[in-house]
């Protein structure tokens, strides 16, 4: 027995303004991409630390490295 796919509407709206719309709403390839590098730089530094690589101090450089540029890339991707 085949199942009755379910149809949904817009009601009204006109598809190419919400088209539009979403496409406002996303997010940059340059914003999404530095705060990608914000994360792996956090997750190296961890990483380099908790295996004896680097001091702590170093660590900590990175992770405050990593939150200015994610705090960057998300001022960025408000700004727009």
């Amino acid at each position: 027995m085949a199942r009755k796919q379910k149809k949904t509407s817009t009601f009204g709206a006109d598809p190419q303004m919400l088209q539009t719309g979403r496409k406002n709403k996303r997010i940059t390839p340059g914003v999404r991409n530095a705060l990608f590098c914000a994360v792996i730089l956090v997750a190296v530094a961890e990483l380099l630390y908790r295996t004896g690589l680097i001091p702590e101090v170093g660590a900590l450089v990175l992770d405050i490295a990593g939150l200015i540029i994610a705090l960057a890339a998300a001022a960025a991707g408000v700004r727009k």
